[in-house]
């Protein structure tokens, strides 16, 4: 139980880091007059390339190399994102309340959030750590 709430608590570091490289990258190319469309990509793109290496070697310590862990990253990452707009859309069809825009973003990303850590963990990088020599692809 210590491994795991110490990975919680590094992936909440990167998750926090990444949004922040993203903000970051999408203000920089907006001021370097980037259409910000563009500039959203583009930082979108750089946080997730951020956040695979962050989460793989920071969070989980794994250094084993694996041709198929991108793909399953960008699985999870996809239907995460799924799982974020359609929540995020579900408490915006209820009627209108008070903080109602500010609970949508939270319980959408407090759901993606949890299911990208699961997802990271037990799919992704398969809940191994670096010093499981079993674990060599």
């Amino acid at each position: 139980m210590k491994t795991l709430k110490k990975e919680a608590v590094r992936f909440l570091i990167v998750g926090f880091t990444t949004v922040f490289i993203d903000y970051l990258v999408y203000r920089v190319l907006i001021g370097w007059g980037f259409d910000t469309s563009l500039s959203k990509g583009v930082s979108f793109f750089v946080g997730t390339v951020f956040s695979y290496f962050a989460n793989k070697f920071f969070t989980f310590q794994v250094v084993r190399l694996s041709r198929s862990e991108p793909l399953r990253f960008g699985l999870v990452y996809f239907s995460t994102f799924v799982v974020n707009v359609a929540v995020h859309w579900r408490v915006m069809e209820v009627p209108p309340f008070l903080l109602q825009l500010e609970l949508a973003w939270f319980v959408a990303t407090a759901c993606s959030t949890i299911l990208n850590f699961v997802g990271m963990k037990f799919f992704v990088f398969q809940g191994r750590p670096a010093t499981d020599s079993s674990s060599q692809q």
